[in-house]
């Protein structure tokens, strides 16, 4: 049997797969192509790049809209706590993009606000995703 078998009494494989596509891959397909219309050969890559992060963070909190209105999580996690889990994430997403805007803001060399910015975004999506994915599953 293979870690990604759907077989079983309830298939939740194809859900999860679903549900990750729209509230986090579509999304994220579009950003890179922004990011690809947006690039300018004269603004250095490292500082390209650390505006990635901060565009990571606002998705995260843009694709936390999408968790209040999934019937899904609604019925894994129930309304009550389905809004207050969201509002946590919606606070945590948020917070990080603050940080990630001041690190922009900061005098940190641009290789490190790059690497810290990334890391940030990415923190900030797989927040999302975890809920997404352990309310699929």
């Amino acid at each position: 049997m293979h870690a990604y078998d759907c077989s079983g009494p309830v298939r939740r494989c194809p859900s999860v797969l679903v549900s990750v596509f729209a509230h986090i891959l579509v999304p994220l397909i579009a950003l890179v192509a922004v990011a690809v219309i947006q690039f300018d050969r004269s603004i250095p890559m490292p500082a390209q790049i650390a505006e990635g992060g901060t565009d990571l963070c606002i998705l995260a909190i843009g694709a936390t809209g999408s968790m209040f209105i999934s019937p899904k999580l609604h019925e894994r996690f129930g309304p009550e706590w389905m809004v207050l889990l969201s509002i946590l994430i919606v606070l945590g997403t948020v917070t990080l993009a603050g940080i990630s805007i001041h690190v922009n803001r900061s005098e940190m060399a641009l290789i490190k606000r790059a690497v810290v910015n990334c890391f940030l975004g990415v923190l900030a999506l797989c927040l999302v995703c975890g809920v997404v994915v352990w309310g699929a599953m």
